[in-house]
């Protein structure tokens, strides 16, 4: 899952190139939450109030995230939006001491320290200034702790593959209906460009957050990140 979410920045990069932001986010998480209801269309007739609104709640971070590393990815470089997406690692242990009170370890700490001070090195210019895109992708980074803080919260309450269709569909129904809306809308893309979305699809946001959310029932919210 890590090794297809590291390979995405590089391809994302690409895609970018020749469509927009939200158009890209809308034919990946739409078509991601079409794959995932089909294959697990007798699983969500059992569906319950927990599982919406854990999928909606965990949901939100998860478009947030995606929005502002995407559109962040177009004003930076990969390896920068990598290294700053990252930074949720260190984020994770302090936003679910809110939720479960577990005081972050001297180890989380000093790591934190030690994070946000590369993220200060390569992301301050001589003039003192922070990257739009930097700025954006650290936004992104805190989205995205919330989103596996509030998932081990959620995933012990909830069905976790019901959970993860949820929060991909809301995620397609939103960045498409903002590219209709905004755009013109196209299917007229290259292979190449169908193959990274197809990618993307199947192994960064359909399989990767099934497993996400199904393996946060057997580990904590540090371990996940």
């Amino acid at each position: 899952m890590a090794l297809c979410w590291g390979l995405n920045f590089v391809v994302e990069k690409h895609v970018l190139l020749t469509i927009t932001p939200f158009m890209y986010l809308g034919f990946r998480f739409f078509l991601s939450a079409v794959v995932m209801a089909v294959i697990f269309h007798k699983r969500l007739k059992t569906i319950s109030k927990e599982d919406i609104i854990a999928g909606l709640i965990v949901g939100i971070f998860m478009l947030l995230g995606f929005l502002t590393q995407t559109v962040g990815l177009v004003y930076t470089t990969p390896s920068k939006s990598g290294f700053i997406t990252g930074s949720n690692v260190v984020m994770v242990p302090f936003f679910a001491y809110l939720l479960t009170k577990r005081f972050p370890g001297t180890s989380q700490i000093v790591g934190a320290i030690i994070t946000f001070s590369g993220l200060g090195i390569i992301s301050i210019s001589d003039n003192l200034n922070i990257a739009y895109g930097d700025i954006l992708t650290l936004l992104c980074a805190m989205c995205f702790a919330l989103q596996i803080t509030f998932t081990e919260y959620y995933v012990k309450r909830a069905d976790p593959i019901n959970m993860a269709i949820i929060q991909v569909a809301l995620a397609g129904i939103v960045t498409m209906g903002m590219t209709i809306i905004r755009e013109p809308f196209s299917l007229d893309f290259s292979l190449e460009i169908w193959a990274a979305i197809l990618f993307a699809v199947i192994f960064c946001t359909a399989g990767a957050f099934l497993i996400q959310n199904v393996a946060q029932r057997y580990t904590s919210s540090t371990h996940a990140a």
